[in-house]
């Protein structure tokens, strides 16, 4: 006979409540599960902007911020391109320049756009 079975009937209601403690435990763990943010870093002469903390979206971890520099976007482009290393995935769209790449589990990407006289992303 196992353990439960020696409770009777108020094994049944024991086990239950010992169940859901351990399933609260574990999804309570998970929700407060630290992640290894890949770094991104930034041009020399670019400021960050803070845009919020981490969040989830449909389950998946998301983490944002901007930037301004006072470089062309051209030279933005290629110093992220080169810190980001090969390869990485451009797409032009109108004046902003995207740039992505899958990096220690995670996708970044980057979007420059450019301003007066510098750019943004």
């Amino acid at each position: 006979m196992h353990f439960w079975g020696l409770l009777g009937s108020a094994g049944h209601g024991l086990r239950r409540a010992w169940c859901t403690a351990l399933l609260v435990t574990l999804l309570w763990g998970l929700g407060g599960t630290a992640w290894a943010w890949p770094e991104v870093k930034l041009p020399p002469r670019a400021v960050a902007q803070d845009m919020g903390g981490p969040m989830i979206h449909n389950g998946t971890p998301m983490r944002m911020f901007g930037f301004a520099s006072p470089d062309k976007p051209g030279a933005v482009t290629a110093w992220f391109e080169k810190s980001l290393g090969p390869p990485v995935a451009r797409s032009a769209q109108g004046r902003t320049m995207v740039l992505a790449k899958y990096l220690d589990g995670f996708y970044v990407t980057v979007q420059i756009e450019a301003t007066f006289p510098g750019c943004r992303g």
